[in-house]
C-alpha cells in the first residue's frame, strides 16, 4: 500500500506517518521536507522567505525517487538540515516496504501521475496549526512566537490557500479533526 499525506504546515502530517509506521512494522516514510531547498536558493516576498511553496523544495526529484523506490524497490534518499535549512549533500538508501508513506505540503499534487496511492489531505482548523508553528519554530530556531503568528498570518494562510488547499478535491479522505486518524489507522488494514 501506497500513502500520501498532505496539508498545511503542522497539520498533523508527520505525526500521521509516523503512526501509522508504528502500527504497521512493514512501513516507509519520506518526507517532502528533506527536498527543501537551502535558505539561501528559496524565494522571498517583503523580507519574508517563502519556504510553503511548491518552488522551494526540489519537486522534481522528489517525484523521481518516489517512483525508483516504487518501480525498482529502491532509491537515494537526500539528508537535509532542518535548523540549518540546508542540504548536506549526503543520500541514504531506502527501500521499499509494504507500506509506504509520502508526506509533506505538496505531496498529492507532486505525486498525482503516480497510479495506486491512497491519498489523505489533513484539513485541520488554522488556529490549531498556528499553535502547533509557533511551538515548532521556537523549538527548532527559538524564534519569538509574534514573529512566527504574523508570518502565519501574512504568509502561509495565502500560500496554504493558493497552494495547498486544493489538494483537499484530490484527497480520497480528509481528515478534519484528531479524532478521525485514529479511526483512519484501525481502518487501513481493509483498504489493502
Amino acid at each position: 500500500m501506497n500513502i500520501v499525506i498532505a496539508g498545511m504546515t503542522c497539520s498533523g502530517k508527520t505525526t500521521l506517518a509516523n503512526i501509522i509506521k508504528q502500527n504497521f512494522k512493514d512501513a516507509l516514510v519520506m518526507c517532502e521536507d528533506d527536498y527543501m531547498k537551502d535558505l539561501k536558493d528559496m524565494p522571498h516576498l517583503r523580507g519574508y522567505y517563502l519556504m510553503d511553496v511548491p518552488s522551494s523544495y526540489h519537486l522534481k526529484e522528489f517525484k523521481s525517487d518516489v517512483k525508483d523506490l516504487l518501480v525498482n524497490g529502491k532509491a537515494l534518499y537526500p539528508l537535509y538540515d532542518v535548523r540549518h535549512n540546508k542540504r548536506l549533500g549526503k543520500y541514504k538508501p531506502i527501500f521499499k516496504k509494504n507500506i509506504n508513506i509520502f508526506e509533506g505540503l505538496h505531496t498529492i499534487y507532486a505525486l498525482d501521475q503516480i497510479e495506486n496511492l491512497f491519498k489523505i489531505f489533513m484539513d485541520i482548523d488554522a488556529e490549531i496549526c498556528l499553535k502547533r508553528r509557533i511551538m515548532r519554530d521556537a523549538k527548532i530556531y527559538g524564534a519569538n512566537p509574534k514573529d512566527t503568528e504574523k508570518y502565519f498570518n501574512e504568509i502561509i494562510r495565502n500560500i496554504f490557500h493558493t497552494h495547498i488547499e486544493k489538494q483537499k478535491d484530490m484527497a480520497d479522505i480528509v481528515i478534519k479533526k484528531e479524532d478521525d486518524v485514529k479511526c483512519l489507522v484501525r481502518k487501513l488494514p481493509n483498504f489493502y
